[in-house]
């Protein structure tokens, strides 16, 4: 009697089947998940930078100019020794690298700026002697296809940007 070895094509199908399965539910919850990533580490960035943005202003007694043009998703830092300075000087935070005098958001996230007159740029000057903006009633909305929008917003009594959702 002859003994047989192996697996037949059938069962190897169906293996490769299985496994293209798994697979596949694998990748779309690791899609889902590195865009979620991509999302908080923009609205964070932001965040982070626009606080750094009021400090230095603070810090140098100038006044701090926020532009942000939610067309482009791209937005600068400037300070004014005077607000009614025509030519702001743009300022970098650390660790960035712009392009064009922008910071751009990238990874097809979408911004959305309220409160701010449909201005493309949408201007928010902090003046460091009344440690206030300009526009304090601004939400800057976060969003990405499949996620939860975030916002930022600014707390009136502070001046800080803080994340609201």
């Amino acid at each position: 009697m002859k003994k047989n070895q192996g697996f037949t094509l059938i069962e190897l199908i169906m293996v490769v089947a299985i496994m293209g399965i798994l697979f596949s539910l694998a990748y779309s919850s690791y899609s889902n998940q590195n865009n979620r990533l991509n999302l908080l580490g923009s609205v964070d960035k932001m965040k982070t930078q626009m606080n750094w943005a009021r400090n230095y202003a603070i810090r140098r007694e100038k006044f701090c100019v926020v532009s942000i043009w939610p067309s482009d998703g791209e937005y600068q830092f400037a300070v004014k020794n005077d607000p009614d300075d025509e030519v702001p000087i743009t300022v970098v935070p650390p660790g960035e690298i712009l392009t064009d005098d922008m910071v751009i958001i990238g990874n097809n996230i979408e911004i959305e700026v309220s409160d701010c007159a449909d201005d493309d740029p949408c201007v928010l000057i902090y003046n460091y002697l009344t440690e206030v903006w300009d526009k304090p009633a601004v939400k800057i909305n976060f969003s990405l296809s499949g996620q939860p929008s975030q916002t930022l917003g600014i707390d009136a009594s502070t001046g800080r940007v803080n994340q609201e959702s």
